[in-house]
């Protein structure tokens, strides 16, 4: 007989205590709290509703529960003091006729423990594992006539069992609230909507564009100084004076006089008899706002409506600074030379200052949007004004810094035009590029603001938005392809990316995604109300029994016995062959657990055992693998024509005029650390019947082992290129705020996904599709606010839609920080 393992006296204790549920969790309270003390509603619709402090609670089909959250983690993270959660060891899901039947294995591990029994003879331990069998034996007795009494009963009194729902669990989330702005102006607060309404007839943005024309003209009046004017021709011609307000302080009058004068000769020279510069051009009188109020909206007006005034201008002209500051001349003293200089190197002082102009992000729309004419670059050298003419297409090679994506933008205002998202995306990376170079902003969403004068609708301007409402004001009322839908599908790149990058993960393009949700509004706090959005919950404190069919008595029975067998091979095929007859047809359920752990560990605590049955995801989330599975050889099929041509980018074989040669790019990653030259041919002819190989996709397990020091020198970095469970568990032990490594479940594809969140996710939210994949998101829910948090973004099969429920309106929370203030460590009673 096999030597028992022994071990502390606790774990067999904790073990058995474990096989009956007892105890349910490691601790009763979390090991973190949050500091605020202030008492919130548990169903903000019903003011009568209970008032609890701020902590983690779990989802329900009728609401939020009222007890703690508590989630079943591996024990590994037993005793981790980084979560505001409760962990629960992950209990096995076995009948209460298994357990009794079990009893006397777990009887016999007991009294090994506490008698010495390695010292035992081999009759002696045979003797006491029978005597452990007859206690088993008989409490299996009489759990069966329980059971016997318990039917009998129930067909006495027809107490008919409900069949469960054939859908994954549903949950409850109706907390209506206001948007800060919503795509129909009816659902906005009355008085914010009065308001809104008011402030664009007083700013004149009632149709598409803002301004046809400019409130301002500088005249000029030959060597006199110019004038400002607000009375001119309709049909009046100007030129646009763009330049830089770092090398044109405001308060700098010198600097200010030279740009004047310096924009005045040069527009005689061209034969205008008017300009524009913002520095002149944007005073406000008494008579156009008497008001501190109307004067700030009118001085808003002015500098958003700028792209306006450059579709107007005939000729766009910077105007440089002089390397030497000091006092301008006068205007009858400064001449503007008649020729042309040559183009500076991109070395030379002009070049630099140039470069320094177009780093600005309000420069940007001044090349795009002006004329199709070459843009003259002027400065003042003494009493001169030098200027060369710079034609549009070369700004992105001698100016700008981006040139990739600002010659997409360039190309899309004269040849090739972009649709809406790529133009929109581009733009907006073209904006950020300039916005990270220490620029100072008026208002946290004019990078949105710029961005809207490239644009066609012009929604008034609100200086409280933050960067991401204001973006949405921009996209919610203008035909974009549903942009913000197609934004809330993207997985970062990580938890504190900005939202602006734009960039997912699964390297997946905007228009590549096609939504399946609608935006409604934009809410406080960034988030995003969205609708006819498809979602189910997630059991994250315990696995519970998904069987779906009703197996008799008998079958019940055998496996009771097997509990009962003394060969470990008789029970464990008795007990597999049990599961696959009970798991045949299983209920729709997610289960969820922090933590990782291998697929049959998982099976055992699901199933009672391996069935394999379970799978790990072959791309449904960011930290999923996928390998090739043996090989398939398939037929050749001669549906395209080409088997009786030659073509002269083929070699000729014995096998036929187009068979030789290898496919490099359809066998990449077949075989890894091969070399690309050698290895079989994926999808070409392998042999002379002509058939074709193709590769099933396999998931694989997420991690692996580690190969560097760090395996066999703990204290040593691991520097492995590959996901190993040194850098799992480092993830799994973050701070609180920090992404942690969960698991999840899900019985309608039998396959288990690996995934990072910060908090439980409690939720799966269906929001698109991607690649003939369902774009989930795994949300976190904080009831306090009632917003659900983007932890995740998982790709399942389309299939699971089938077995989700439609939701109501939701509030959608792309990022859910946490301040180090904001949470203390529970004090010990």
């Amino acid at each position: 007989m096999a030597q028992p393992r022994h071990g502390s006296d606790d774990d067999w204790f904790n073990q058995t205590l474990k096989m009956f549920g007892i105890p349910r969790s490691w601790s009763r309270n979390a090991p973190l709290t949050y500091t605020d003390s202030q008492l919130y509603l548990l169903d903000p619709s019903n003011q009568r509703s209970q008032r609890r402090r701020r902590c983690d609670l779990p989802l329900t089909a009728h609401g939020v529960s009222p007890f703690p959250l508590k989630v079943q983690a591996v024990n590994s993270l037993k005793g981790m003091q980084n979560c505001t959660w409760q962990r629960n060891y992950i209990k096995d899901v076995t009948t209460n006729t298994v357990r009794i039947a079990m009893l006397g294995s777990h009887l016999q591990v007991w009294f090994q423990h506490t008698h010495r029994a390695a010292e035992w003879a081999i009759p002696v331990s045979w003797v006491c594992y029978a005597g452990m069998w007859v206690v088993s034996l008989v409490a299996l007795i009489l759990w069966f006539i329980w059971l016997c009494i318990r039917h009998a009963l129930r067909l006495l009194f027809s107490n008919k069992r409900l069949t469960p729902e054939l859908n994954y669990l549903p949950f409850s989330c109706e907390d209506y609230r206001y948007a800060r702005i919503a795509s129909n102006p009816m659902e906005n607060r009355k008085i914010e909507d009065r308001v809104r309404r008011d402030r664009a007839l007083e700013q004149g943005r009632t149709g598409p564009y803002g301004r046809i024309r400019p409130r301002v003209l500088i005249q000029t009046q030959g060597d006199r100084s110019p004038i400002a004017v607000r009375d001119f021709p309709p049909n009046v011609r100007y030129l646009f004076i763009a330049f830089n307000f770092g090398h044109f302080p405001i308060g700098n009058f010198e600097r200010a006089n030279e740009l004047v004068r310096v924009a005045n000769k040069v527009t005689q020279q061209l034969g205008f008899n008017y300009f524009w510069v913002s520095i002149s051009c944007m005073e406000i009188t008494e008579q156009e706002a008497p008001t501190p109020e109307e004067r700030r909206m009118v001085e808003e007006s002015d500098i958003y409506s700028i792209s306006d005034v450059i579709r107007g201008a005939e000729r766009v002209v910077v105007i440089l600074p002089d390397s030497i500051e000091g006092q301008c001349p006068k205007l009858r003293e400064l001449v503007v030379d008649n020729m042309a200089t040559n183009p500076p190197n991109g070395q030379s002082d002009i070049m630099l200052r140039l470069r320094e102009w177009g780093a600005r992000v309000w420069t940007f729309p001044e090349v795009l949007l002006g004329p199709d004419q070459p843009i003259k670059v002027c400065w003042k050298n003494t009493s001169t004004v030098h200027w060369f003419e710079l034609n549009k297409r070369d700004f992105p090679a001698s100016v700008w810094e981006d040139s990739e994506s600002s010659t997409q933008i360039l190309q899309h205002y004269t040849n090739t035009n972009l649709s809406r998202l790529e133009f929109i995306n581009v733009a907006l990376h073209c904006l950020i590029d300039r916005q990270e170079r220490g620029i100072q902003w008026h208002y946290p969403g004019d990078l949105s603001y710029v961005l809207m004068g490239l644009l066609r609708i012009r929604p008034p301007i609100n200086r409280y938005d933050s960067s991401l409402q204001a973006f949405a004001r921009l996209s919610l009322p203008a035909d974009n392809d549903r942009l913000i839908e197609r934004f809330v599908c993207l997985q970062p790149s990580s938890r504190h990316a900005p939202w602006t990058t734009m960039v997912d993960q699964y390297n997946a393009s905007l228009w590549s995604i096609e939504p399946m949700i609608q935006v409604s509004g934009i809410g406080e706090n960034d988030t995003i109300i969205i609708e006819k959005a498809l979602g189910a919950r997630i059991e994250l404190e315990h696995f519970t029994d998904i069987s779906a069919l009703n197996v008799n008595r008998w079958r019940r029975f055998e496996n009771a016995i097997a509990g009962l067998a003394m060969f470990p091979d008789v029970t464990e095929r008795m007990r597999r062959h049990f599961r696959r007859r009970k798991f045949r047809a299983v209920y729709p359920r997610l289960f969820s657990f922090e933590g990782f752990m291998g697929i049959t560990e998982i099976e055992e605590k699901l199933f009672g055992g391996s069935t394999g049955f379970l799978t790990w995801s072959k791309n449904g989330s960011k930290l999923s693998q996928h390998e090739p599975g043996e090989p398939v050889h398939e037929p050749r099929l001669a549906l395209s024509g080409d088997e009786n041509r030659i073509f002269a980018g083929l070699q000729p074989t014995p096998l036929g005029a187009n068979g030789a040669g290898v496919d490099v790019e359809a066998q990449i990653g077949v075989v890894a650390g091969q070399d690309d030259n050698v290895i079989p041919n994926r999808d070409s002819i392998e042999d002379v019947d002509g058939r074709i190989i193709t590769y099933p996709i396999i998931g694989r397990q997420p991690w692996r082992e580690c190969n560097c020091a760090a395996q066999s020198r703990p204290r040593a970095e691991c520097i492995c290129p590959n996901l190993t469970e040194r850098k799992l568990e480092r993830i799994s032990r973050s701070p609180m705020g920090e992404d942690k490594i969960f698991t999840i479940v899900d019985t309608v594809t039998m396959s288990v996904t690996l995934l990072t969140a910060a908090w439980p996710p409690q939720a799966l939210i269906a929001c698109g599709t991607e690649g003939g994949m369902e774009r989930v998101l795994a949300c976190s829910y904080d009831w306090t606010t009632g917003i659900f948090y983007r932890e995740s973004v998982l790709r399942f099969p389309c299939k699971v839609l089938d077995h989700m429920h439609r939701l109501p309106k939701i509030r959608l929370g792309l990022k859910r920080s946490l301040a180090s203030s904001d949470i203390a460590r529970r004090p010990r009673p």
